[in-house]
C-alpha cells in the first residue's frame, strides 16, 4: 500500500449474513451515520418505491424488511453537511503516498475502511468551517464531504468484501473519539475550495534554498510549539492557543493557513503578520522565485 502499511483487516464475524448486516447497521446508526441500502455486490443505491429517493435505513426493523424483499444487501454511509465525519479516499499506491504526504497516519484515531484496491480514512468533521467534496487534478485522492461510501459487511462487484482495519472501525472508536483531519490535509482541501479564477495552473511558487532555511529559522522563533515535518510546519502565534497548533505552513506550495481565523494565503502574508519584510516575487519563466528581504 505504498508508504503506508496497514496490517490486519478484520471483517466482522457473527452467526449469519443477516445477523452480520443487522449488527453493523446498529453500529452505524448508533454512530449518528446516515445509512443507505445498496444492491448486493454493486454500488447502485436502492430506491424507495414511495419517494424514488435513496432507500435510507433508519433502524434494524427497516433493514429486516428490506432483507426479506431483496435478500442480501450492501450498506453505504451517507455523508452530508450534518453527518459527523468526512473522509479521504484513494485506490492506488500513488494515492497512498499522497495521503502520507498530507500526514494521514495509521496511528491516528480514525476509521479506516478497506475496499478492493484502496482505503477510505474517516475523520471528525471540522465544526468551524465547511468543506466540499473535491478531487485534486494532480493527486489520485478524493476529499469526501458529501456522498455515499460503501462499508462492511458489503461485497464489492468482484466478490471481495469491504472491511475495517483492525482497531479502526466504528466498533473500536466512537464518533466522538475521532481525530480532526491533520492540518496538512485541511490546507490542501481548502486550496481546492478556492475559486478557479484565483488559481494559476502553470505558476509554481519556489523558495530558494537559502531563503527556505532562513524562513524555517524565523518560524522557529516566531511560532510557539513549532513542529516541522518535511516542508510542512505547524505552530501557534500566541499563548491563547494553549499549545494547540493553529498555523500551518507549506513551504513547497508557498502557502499558509490559520485554522482560528479560517484565512490563508501566500507565505508573504504570514511573514507580514509576524513582522518580517514582505517578500518580492520575481517571475522566472513558467515559475516564480520568492526573494525575501531579511
Amino acid at each position: 500500500m505504498g508508504t503506508m502499511c496497514y496490517q490486519a483487516n478484520r471483517p466482522h464475524k457473527s452467526g449469519s449474513v443477516e445477523e452480520d448486516l443487522l449488527q453493523w447497521a446498529h453500529v452505524y446508526i448508533e454512530s449518528f451515520l446516515g445509512l443507505v441500502a445498496i444492491a448486493f455486490r454493486s454500488k447502485v443505491p436502492l430506491r424507495d418505491p414511495k419517494t424514488a429517493s435513496w432507500q435510507r435505513i433508519r433502524d434494524k426493523e427497516e433493514l429486516s424488511e428490506l432483507l426479506k424483499r431483496h435478500g442480501r444487501l450492501n450498506l453505504a454511509i451517507e455523508l452530508n453537511k450534518e453527518s459527523p465525519v468526512v473522509a479521504l479516499e484513494w485506490d492506488s499506491a500513488e494515492g497512498a503516498r499522497c495521503a502520507s504526504s498530507l500526514n494521514v497516519r495509521h496511528r491516528d484515531r480514525n476509521w479506516i475502511r478497506k475496499s478492493r484496491r484502496g482505503y477510505a480514512v474517516f475523520y471528525a468533521r471540522p465544526t468551524n468551517f465547511s468543506l466540499d467534496t473535491a478531487r485534486p487534478p494532480d493527486r489520485p485522492l478524493e476529499f469526501i464531504s458529501t456522498g455515499l461510501l460503501i462499508v462492511a459487511p458489503s461485497v464489492h462487484p468482484t466478490g471481495i468484501p469491504y472491511t475495517w482495519i483492525d482497531g479502526h472501525s466504528p466498533q473500536d472508536l466512537s464518533v466522538h473519539e475521532l481525530d480532526d483531519p491533520p492540518p496538512e490535509l485541511l490546507v490542501e482541501w481548502q486550496r481546492l475550495a478556492r475559486p478557479r479564477s484565483h488559481q494559476r495552473s502553470r505558476t509554481v511558487v519556489i523558495l530558494a534554498p537559502e531563503i527556505q532555511a532562513r524562513l524555517r529559522s524565523l518560524l522557529r522563533q516566531k511560532l510557539g510549539n513549532y513542529h516541522e515535518r518535511g516542508a510542512q510546519i505547524t505552530g501557534y502565534t500566541d499563548s491563547q492557543s494553549a499549545g494547540k497548533h493553529h498555523i500551518s505552513v507549506d513551504l513547497e506550495r508557498g502557502v499558509f493557513f490559520n485554522f482560528r481565523t479560517l484565512e490563508g494565503g501566500p507565505i508573504a502574508d504570514l511573514l507580514a503578520q509576524l513582522g518580517v519584510s514582505v517578500p518580492r516575487i520575481t517571475p522566472r519563466g513558467k515559475h516564480m522565485r520568492i526573494e525575501v528581504g531579511l
